[in-house]
């Protein structure tokens, strides 16, 4: 399986939930995808421009994401064990990195990594939301002290967390 297709796979998901989210009491102009590690690279390549016709969704449709500690230029990759099996040249590691994937509008994106992360993940976290804020498109950072690649995702579940209280913000809900 390749990224293309992860990628492709993950779109496919989204477009399925636009479409019967009214079904289960959603609101298909109220998605707000979030993931965490390549969870939130692929929340990246949601928000992604220039795909959402192909698939017959509305680039509005994403009014905010939450991608958490995500990788969003995989060119640091190539020369990498890891990329053994992404398989990736150049111009795969550029079409699948969100940050060279900017879209022209977007809902607010909040970024998160854990203040005890590798010093990779914090620059890819602060150059994204960067490139995004550059491109006049809302969006924060939200601090996850103490936490580690691994636990930062828990503190969505957690009421009182900055994370946990950054999702409720982003989405209208109330406490």
């Amino acid at each position: 399986m390749t990224l293309n297709h992860i990628v492709d796979q993950t779109r496919r998901a989204l477009t399925w939930i636009h479409r019967h989210i009214r079904e289960y009491g959603g609101d298909p102009q109220h998605l707000y995808p979030s993931g965490s590690s390549a969870g939130g690279h692929l929340v990246g390549m949601l928000l992604a421009g220039g795909w959402q016709a192909d698939y017959g969704v509305p680039e509005t449709a994403m009014r905010g994401a939450l991608p958490i500690s995500g990788l969003f230029d995989l060119r640091p990759l190539l020369p990498t064990h890891i990329n053994g099996w992404m398989n990736l040249d150049e111009a795969a590691a550029i079409r699948n990195s969100p940050k060279f994937q900017l879209p022209k509008t977007g809902g607010e994106l909040v970024v998160s990594y854990g203040a005890l992360e590798t010093a990779e993940f914090a620059r890819q976290s602060k150059e994204y939301l960067a490139a995004w804020t550059g491109q006049n498109l809302p969006g924060r950072f939200v601090e996850a002290p103490g936490k580690n690649h691994f636990d930062v995702v828990l503190e969505l579940g957690q009421p009182g967390t900055p994370l946990y209280q950054a999702i409720v913000d982003l989405m209208g809900l109330s406490q």
